[in-house]
């Protein structure tokens, strides 16, 4: 099996993690695609009530998303959400505050305006302390995860965002976790971002259905802030029609986040504190 020890220098660390520390922003590749910028929707989107809550910590981010739009759009959006939880440099590094945030001042907005064989809006809410994925709404039914067997909602406090007399809101049967979410054998692009919206849209979904809708949201937003690496992965495959399966070494970076980011908070100098072992694709 072919490793790669992450104990190198700090040029290979910018290329792959953005850490709790958000990353290297010369590290990412921001439009590897001729495009023509960011480009808006010229369609309305009606305002809901989430639109209301106005963060000082981390205001409303929007992204306009339809078959056309070019992937400089979607970097755009995620070095957005960089740039509103950036609030210094740790080695080098852009990094988040040092903060445990309680109560609605815990979570994050993102707008997504959908604009495919139909028009909707999906409001994805985060956790600011880790940049994962609390839930979605759409449609006046806001689908939040179990944060733990022993805790299941932990995250109630995010559906404050939400009006309680016009919003349904399910506590799904499972947590975040990517076993719990059924794995990471969902494409990630353009398209499947849409399909995978379009489900939260339906009328009545199965919430098991929404579990590869989830992956999908968590691998192109949440991991792709946290990490330029994988964010790049996401772009070089974001206009194909039917996107890409994140790589073994993808998964990896995603699953070390958390380990480089303690190490890179104790490196002193140009090694990082402890090794961090990333597995190589084609098992040699």
């Amino acid at each position: 099996m072919k490793l790669w020890s992450v104990v190198a220098a700090w040029a290979w660390v910018c290329l792959t993690l953005l850490v709790v520390e958000l990353g290297c922003s010369g590290a990412v590749r921001v439009d590897p695609y001729s495009s023509s910028g960011s480009g808006t929707l010229e369609e309305y989107y009606p305002a809901t009530t989430a639109d209301k809550y106005y963060s000082n910590i981390f205001p409303t981010v929007e992204f306009n998303l339809d078959a056309r739009a070019p992937v400089r759009r979607y970097t755009d959006f995620i070095l957005k959400i960089r740039s509103q939880l950036n609030s210094g440099i740790i080695n080098g590094i852009a990094s988040m505050p040092a903060r445990v945030l309680t109560g609605i001042d815990r979570y994050g907005l993102l707008r997504i305006n959908v604009a495919s064989t139909q028009q909707f809006v999906v409001t994805v809410v985060i956790d600011l302390n880790d940049l994962y994925v609390v839930g979605l709404h759409c449609n006046n039914v806001y689908y939040y995860l179990k944060f733990s067997q022993a805790n299941p909602d932990a995250y109630r406090d995010s559906k404050k965002l939400f009006d309680s007399k016009t919003t349904k809101f399910v506590l799904l049967p499972y947590e975040g976790s990517y076993g719990e979410l059924g794995g990471r054998n969902v494409n990630l692009g353009r398209q499947p971002l849409i399909d995978a919206l379009t489900i939260v849209a339906k009328v009545n979904v199965d919430v098991y259905q929404l579990r590869p809708t989830f992956v999908v949201v968590v691998q192109m937003i949440s991991e792709a802030v946290r990490s330029g690496y994988v964010m790049n992965f996401v772009a070089d495959n974001y206009a194909s029609a039917r996107g890409a399966k994140a790589t073994l070494e993808v998964q990896a970076v995603e699953n070390e986040w958390s380990s480089m980011s303690k190490s890179v908070r104790k490196t002193r100098g140009n090694t990082l504190y402890s090794p961090v072992v990333l597995i190589g694709g084609n098992h040699t």
